[in-house]
């Protein structure tokens, strides 16, 4: 495609930016081994843009993404896109390509650029969590997962909703430790307008998190049955609120681009909803009742799937073996926030923050094809909550095979003698 202003050049320029922005984090600039560890994600995230790009089409870039490419091409260069054109992400995408030039290396270079962005509001949450300790094992776990690499390097929305999400966490966090401190407001504006933005019916999770967030900080010296009280009771309310909405029309050839979460599910699950990743269960949104019932399985299928009885041959290999990491990190993450129950309810709070969203998403999702795809989002939260526990484990059984090793050549020796 033409380009303004010389080809992938400024693609190329922001190659070099994403080496550069986590240094914008103080915690990185003194880390020396977290920033190389960070540079590591962000060198196979370009890498997976210049393959991408130059060598072979990656599969993440079919579907929307190639959609929101064609169409932030016609906006470039003024001509109406058939598809996707209202999309708040594809007008940012157009005007991208206005000034920079149409190049579809361009549009993936910004989304590894708002990757590198990413790792700092995730390192500045690691050390509020108290885990400064693990900075570098964390930081790999959360940049080199296989899904977060072929989706957060093609033009797709899922960076930009990475960063803002983590970023709003992060805000929160700051107001919960400084409460009369402005910027931390302001900021969690802005990251809830660009999420609102990203995806509309985000406006649900962002309405629940605000309520939680409010109740956090004013309960965080009194029980946790407060918090849970109030996410896990607004959630299905909210959800049965919006059974009733109306299906708006969508530009988008292959979901509905609906002002709210119930009516993306119906037209999501009814157009792409069959094929061999499907979950074989069907979420009840005729009804509050059948939706409270069938909510809490499509989300263990949505977390989890495929599961073992799922996997029909060597193409859903790299899916279970994704499922298998997350369930171990969810397992280790709820073990990390009972430990904390008593003293610190900030992992319970990263708890609720993560288990809202992927229930929202969880709403629309029908197969896990689909799933890994979403799952990337809330990726950083859960390796918040589970990696710490992973990581000893880790350490722990490496350490005893050592002792072990070492105990039966002492044996040996000895037998020798």
């Amino acid at each position: 495609m033409d380009s303004t202003f010389g080809g992938d050049m400024f693609g190329w320029l922001f190659f070099l930016l994403t080496f550069s922005l986590p240094l914008l984090s103080a915690q990185l600039r003194r880390d020396q081994s977290a920033y190389l560890c960070g540079a590591l994600t962000i060198f196979l995230h370009n890498s997976a843009a210049v393959v991408h790009c130059y060598l072979v089409r990656l599969p993440s870039s079919a579907g929307d993404a190639a959609g929101f490419q064609q169409a932030a091409c016609d906006i470039a260069v003024g001509r109406q896109p058939r598809f996707y054109g209202n999309e708040p992400f594809t007008q940012f995408l157009g005007l991208l390509y206005s000034v920079c030039g149409s190049s579809e290396f361009v549009g993936c270079e910004a989304s590894v650029v708002a990757f590198a962005a990413s790792l700092i509001p995730f390192v500045a949450l690691i050390d509020w969590l108290g885990l400064a300790r693990r900075r570098c094992p964390l930081i790999l776990i959360y940049g080199l997962l296989p899904a977060k690499i072929l989706y957060c390097c093609v033009p797709l929305r899922e960076s930009y909703e990475v960063l803002a999400f983590l970023t709003l966490i992060c805000c929160l966090a700051r107001i919960n430790d400084s409460p009369r401190e402005p910027l931390n407001y302001i900021s969690s504006g802005l990251c809830m307008g660009l999420l609102t933005l990203s995806h509309r019916s985000l406006i649900i999770y962002l309405f629940l998190l605000a309520t939680v967030g409010i109740a956090w900080i004013f309960c965080r010296r009194h029980s946790t049955i407060v918090i849970v009280s109030v996410g896990f009771v607004a959630l299905p309310l909210l959800l049965a609120l919006l059974l009733k909405s109306p299906i708006e029309e969508s530009s988008s050839p292959k979901q509905a681009d609906a002002s709210d979460l119930v009516a993306y599910s119906i037209h999501y699950r009814e157009t792409i909803g069959e094929g061999r990743a499907n979950y074989g269960l069907t979420l009840d949104l005729s009804s509050p009742q059948g939706l409270l019932t069938t909510l809490p399985m499509v989300f263990i299928y949505y977390m989890f799937s495929p599961l073992p009885w799922q996997v029909n041959g060597l193409s859903d290999l790299y899916a279970i073996l994704e499922s298998t990491c997350r369930l171990a990190l969810f397992i280790s993450g709820l073990y990390f926030v009972q430990q904390n129950r008593s003293k610190d309810l900030k992992p319970f709070f990263i708890l609720i923050a993560f288990v809202c969203l992927e229930f929202l998403w969880s709403a629309g999702t029908s197969n896990w094809g689909q799933a890994i795809r979403h799952r990337v989002i809330a990726w950083g939260l859960l390796v918040l909550l589970g990696g710490n526990q992973v990581c000893e484990a880790v350490i722990k059984y490496l350490g005893d095979k050592k002792t072990a090793q070492a105990m039966s050549l002492e044996d040996k020796l000895s037998n020798l003698s």
